[in-house]
């Protein structure tokens, strides 16, 4: 950790949803398909298939993608993040 994220503390969260698998590159797809000619030769090398998550994007990205998917659709917090890929232990 970085010297300014101490000293440690506990955080609580309210409950939350987060997906549990990644956006894959047939769902990108339909809200960029630009994407992957822009990117073919990462998309052949490293996502070959349809059910790959999608590479190639940035939190601008995701944040774009949150906002077309409608109200039900963001990225976590990075405390939300955290928590659920601590899967709840400290």
């Amino acid at each position: 950790a970085d010297s300014n994220e101490y000293p440690r503390h506990e955080v609580t969260i309210p409950a939350f949803l987060m997906a549990t698998c990644t956006v894959t590159r047939a769902q990108y797809r339909w809200f960029d398909p630009a994407l992957e000619q822009r990117y073919a030769r990462e998309f052949e090398e490293t996502a070959p298939d349809d059910d790959c998550p999608v590479i190639e994007t940035n939190w601008f990205d995701g944040m774009a993608f949150a906002l077309w998917l409608g109200e039900a659709a963001r990225l976590p917090t990075e405390t939300q993040w955290e928590g659920a890929a601590r899967a709840g232990y400290d």
